[in-house]
């Protein structure tokens, strides 16, 4: 799908998969304009099949219009770029919101198999909010293979209410990136990397089953599991319950939310998992004659091995990564 010049478009509730581009920009959808992209699967696209380069394997947002591109609740997985931006690809001065996004085992050949955020040829900086999004089990399998997860080059990217997490690069994990001047703030999120900030903390999420494309946070008095579609309690209690910035709106969340939003995708939502606290004078624990209400399941994202890549040339030296030191 190729939206160009459009305004206030609205991109809502498709199935955008399987698609092959043989170009080099966007194998799913791209966008050179802006709207709004909410509650789509985009997953198992392909782009550069032909030419053997390409960028935005999921979704590309391209070129500068003065208002952002909202992504809201979409699932994107399993896609592929030859270059860069397995999963979503935001260029040319762009300017993107990215809000409850799943983006999960996506892989490029280069960097940024999740996300990547690109400055323009001319130098133009993209920008890009990444808001209560889990950005995980994306894959960079060559050359340079760095930030798996977020890649930024000379453009703007702040990160707040996220879970960044075992994203790997050709050296390993690496959630985050950041080259050429670009500026990557974080907030209230969760990652692998050391991130800097207020509220940012690294450790293991337990999401529910990730093999298995559950990105649901585990939790001892409820979790919605989509495949028994209905709530189940878990022996281990996920941290990231109850760790979103203290402003940031959680009363959608099932109670007991102890007053506070979880991180990553399914915070501030009907799938959110519950709290172990008890606020008596404001929330209900959950009764056998008041059983948690069913929310409406996003569709289950399935497992996709990474495509075969041939082998990468000599990598230089690192870039910027935040909170490590440069050799």
């Amino acid at each position: 799908m190729y939206l160009h010049g459009c305004s206030n478009a609205l991109i809502e509730q498709n199935l955008v998969e399987g698609n092959i581009g043989h170009g080099d920009h966007g194998g799913g959808l791209a966008i050179n304009g802006w709207g709004t992209i909410r509650r789509n699967v985009i997953r198992n696209n392909r782009i550069g099949e032909s030419v053997g380069y390409g960028w935005g394997g999921g979704v590309i947002i391209i070129e500068e219009h003065g208002v952002p591109t909202v992504m809201r609740g979409n699932v994107i997985s399993g896609n592929f770029a030859p270059s860069a931006g397995g999963g979503v690809f935001i260029d040319e001065g762009a300017a993107a919101v990215l809000e409850g996004e799943l983006i999960v085992g996506n892989t490029a050949h280069g960097a940024g198999a999740g996300v990547y955020v690109d400055q323009s040829w001319d130098h133009r900086r993209s920008e890009a909010s990444i808001i209560g999004c889990t950005v995980a089990g994306n894959t960079s399998v060559g050359w340079p293979g760095w930030g798996a997860g977020v890649y930024v080059q000379g453009s703007d990217v702040a990160v707040r209410d996220s879970i960044l997490w075992n994203n790997m690069g050709l050296n390993g994990y690496e959630d985050c990136a950041v080259v050429d001047g670009g500026t990557l703030t974080a907030t209230y999120t969760l990652s692998r990397d050391d991130l800097p900030g207020t509220g940012n903390f690294s450790v293991d999420p337990l999401f529910a089953d990730p093999a298995s494309g559950d990105f649901h946070l585990r939790s001892r008095t409820g979790r919605w599991d989509p495949d028994a579609a209905g709530w189940v309690v878990d022996v281990e209690h996920s941290p990231a319950i109850d760790a979103g910035d203290p402003a940031s709106a959680f009363e959608v969340e099932p109670a007991p939310n102890g007053g506070r939003r979880n991180l990553g995708a399914f915070g501030n939502s009907g799938e959110a998992s519950t709290s172990r606290q008890r606020r008596a004078s404001r929330f209900l624990l959950p009764r056998p004659d008041r059983p948690l209400a069913a929310p409406p399941p996003r569709q289950p994202v399935p497992t996709v091995p990474p495509p075969a890549v041939p082998a990468p040339p000599t990598a230089p030296g690192p870039p910027f990564r935040p909170g490590r030191p440069v050799p």
